[in-house]
């Protein structure tokens, strides 16, 4: 078969596959790319994130507020991809270290996790423009150097952090909360990271979203210590004299229902 007639029965199984609206994208895309891109999340990867004249003009930023980082990685294999960060402001500590580093904020960076070479660009650009005291990203996964899975997250709502630990494994912390809460971080370890987002909690709700795939997930395992979490559930509901009568399971592993105490007789509108 000819690569011309190859290419045209391959663009027939394509437009029979995912329509004429999607062709017509993907032929714009090509255009104005120079590429095609069959996979879909691949074509959103090429429209959304930086291309390299971006990342160098990334290299070169310096931002008014000349915030400093300090990286706290529970995986040596999350180096590299701290060192290959295109903002250069930034330092690696020990978690015994904390209390004493004077660097801005604090970025906690669990498990099988791989940042992206701009995540800490837009975490600064993030933090010149929204005030808050922690904040946290979407991911997506890695695996064999593929990309797959992007978790789009929401804007934070703590119904939905006692529903399951949707923050994920990389969470920005500003220093001074920290040094005026320095009781969050007591027996903080890699499996106690949903436990902190709930220490902060109980201070303050000032969470940030930042709606970009900041980091993958290097393994499609990523486990979860359910009678762990519920009880950090458990414990936070407890601190703040929220009324319950238990902690069910969802419908998978890791998500949670809390049947709370009704009190008295609420109206209620519909």
């Amino acid at each position: 078969m000819s690569n011309l007639k190859l290419k045209i029965k391959n663009f027939r199984n394509s437009l029979r596959k995912n329509g004429v609206k999607t062709e017509i994208r993907r032929l714009t895309n090509f255009i104005k790319y120079r590429k095609t891109v069959i996979d879909p999340y691949a074509e959103w990867i090429e429209l959304n994130e930086p291309t390299k004249e971006n990342l160098e003009i990334a290299r070169k930023y310096n931002s008014f507020l000349n915030c400093t980082f300090a990286f706290v990685a529970e995986d040596e294999k999350s180096i590299p991809s701290i060192k290959n960060q295109t903002y250069k402001k930034w330092k690696i500590i020990k978690k015994e270290d904390i209390k004493t580093d004077d660097s801005d904020y604090i970025v906690f960076v669990g498990k099988s996790v791989e940042l992206a070479e701009f995540a800490l660009y837009d975490i600064v650009k993030t933090i010149e423009s929204k005030d808050g005291i922690a904040f946290y990203s979407d991911n997506d996964y890695k695996i064999n150097g593929v990309r797959k899975n992007p978790v789009f997250k929401p804007d934070f709502a703590i119904d939905t952090l006692t529903s399951r630990d949707y923050i994920g494994k990389m969470l920005v912390v500003k220093n001074k909360f920290l040094k005026y809460n320095p009781e969050i971080l007591d027996n903080f370890d890699e499996e106690l990271f949903y436990d902190l987002e709930f220490k902060i909690l109980d201070i303050t709700n000032e969470f940030v979203h930042i709606p970009k795939i900041l980091y993958h997930y290097t393994s499609e395992n990523i486990e979860k210590n359910v009678a762990k979490q519920k009880n950090i559930i458990k414990n936070y509901l407890n601190r703040n004299n929220i009324a319950f009568k238990e902690i069910k399971d969802g419908m998978y592993e890791g998500d949670y229902k809390v049947e709370y105490e009704i009190i008295g007789n609420p109206k209620i509108s519909i």
